[in-house]
């Protein structure tokens, strides 16, 4: 798998984790890609990666029928500058509203990363080190 195959797949998969329900065709005139290409990835994702993407005949677009994530061998193979340059481009492509709302989920879920501010109440009784 080349490096612009990977970038298609984790755009489709943001578009449709995102509930965007992309189509073949959608997918391939927004990105300036054949539908041959996309359908191609479709079929990747679903056969070599195990994703559980099902068409939704009534909204013309696919979904993740069950919860399901990317592997992360694929953010393996890129530098940690090309992930941020590919995080910019992809936040630049989104309107105002959605950019925020993206930058702000990011922040929170940064906030897991942390451990908890030691409170008096948690560190009363305690002998000090």
């Amino acid at each position: 798998m080349d490096k612009s195959q990977i970038a298609r797949i984790m755009e489709f998969d943001l578009k449709v984790r995102n509930g965007w329900f992309p189509s073949r065709s959608s997918f391939a005139t927004e990105c300036g890609f054949s539908e041959r290409t996309v359908a191609r990835d479709i079929e990747y994702i679903r056969e070599r990666l195990g994703a559980p993407l099902a068409f939704d005949k009534g909204r013309m677009g696919y979904y993740y029928s069950k919860p399901w994530n990317l592997p992360s061998i694929l953010m393996a193979t890129y530098t940690a500058e090309e992930k941020e340059d590919y995080a910019v481009n992809l936040l630049m492509g989104f309107d105002a509203e959605l950019r925020k709302l993206v930058i702000d989920t990011v922040i929170d879920l940064t906030e897991f990363d942390k451990p908890p501010a030691s409170s008096p109440e948690t560190t009363a009784g305690q002998p000090s080190s």
